[in-house]
């Protein structure tokens, strides 16, 4: 979503990650994205726009 533009973008894309192993556990060294398709329409004026909630804020 851009708020300034009032737009929504939705895109698809495969991963390519390269991985090590360090002290017993995987860690991505390089990761390169390929985009495959993108759509980017206008947001109705009737949308509304929320804030939600991100896994990283809850408290586990």
């Amino acid at each position: 979503m851009n708020l300034l533009d009032r737009t929504e973008t939705v895109m698809v894309g495969e991963y390519d990650n390269k991985y090590v192993v360090e002290d017993g556990e995987w860690k991505i060294t390089a990761s390169t994205l390929t985009e495959r398709w993108r759509m980017r329409k206008p947001l109705a004026p009737e949308v509304e726009m929320t804030e939600g909630t991100f896994a990283a804020d809850l408290e586990i």
